[in-house]
């Protein structure tokens, strides 16, 4: 004889009145927690152990492979958020984005439609990522950075962001790998920074300039509009 197995359960199951919403089409594995007031759309996957928070909203066809989702989160259409992610509270993953194994996305915090992040991606509370942008594998963006659209942001980059000095990167900026960006940085729209450029604290780099590979920007200092920076 098969045990019978536990499916969905409720943030608080001894209710009579949990006001979940889930579609007849949606798919919900085994162990899936589900909170109080949460609405999961049609053709939804829900795969074993995944745990979604009160008032959240899990958009049609969207598929989460476990993991945690917080309270009054919004997971747009067709969204994949791959295994052992964790994603905080108020925050939104538009449609067609994907979130990679294992990534970590705070409060507050938005990733743009058709963006990509990579495994292990880390993203403090308050970030903006933009639509159809790419972070790569073990990419941290710190607290109230705001990454435009169609950027691109490679692997162990470090964006040292703070609530008090944010971070700014315009619409179709190029980050190479284990660049480091201090706090109150600004790098505009078309710009590119070469792999293991360091940025001090409140440097700008302006619209389409090129910063080469191992470049150290000094802190407050500009690289201007369309210029080419080594050093």
């Amino acid at each position: 004889m098969t045990a019978e197995r536990t499916k969905t359960t409720y943030t608080n199951p001894d209710s009579t009145d949990v006001n979940v919403s889930i579609h007849p089409s949606a798919n919900i594995g085994d162990n899936v927690t589900i909170g109080e007031g949460t609405t999961v759309e049609a053709d939804v996957t829900l795969l074993n152990g995944t745990s979604i928070g009160k008032k959240c909203i899990i958009g049609r066809s969207a598929f989460i492979a476990g993991g945690r989702i917080g309270d009054e989160t919004v997971v747009g259409h067709d969204a994949m958020v791959a295994r052992n992610v964790r994603i905080g509270h108020n925050s939104t993953i538009k449609s067609d984005a994907v979130i990679g194994t294992g990534a970590e996305i705070g409060n507050e915090s938005m990733i743009g439609e058709r963006a990509q992040l990579s495994s292990y991606v880390r993203i403090d509370s308050d970030v903006t990522i933009g639509a159809h942008s790419r972070l790569g594998t073990r990419t941290t963006v710190c607290f109230g950075t705001t990454i435009g659209s169609f950027s691109s942001l490679d692997h162990d980059v470090y964006i040292a962001s703070t609530r008090e000095d944010p971070c700014e990167i315009g619409d179709g900026v190029h980050v190479g790998q284990s660049t480091y960006i201090n706090k109150g940085v600004r790098i505009d729209d078309g710009a590119t920074l070469g792999a293991h450029v360091s940025a001090g604290v409140n440097a700008s780099v302006g619209k389409k300039a090129l910063v080469s590979a191992n470049t150290t920007i000094v802190t407050k200092s500009s690289v201007p509009d369309g210029a080419v920076f080594s050093g």
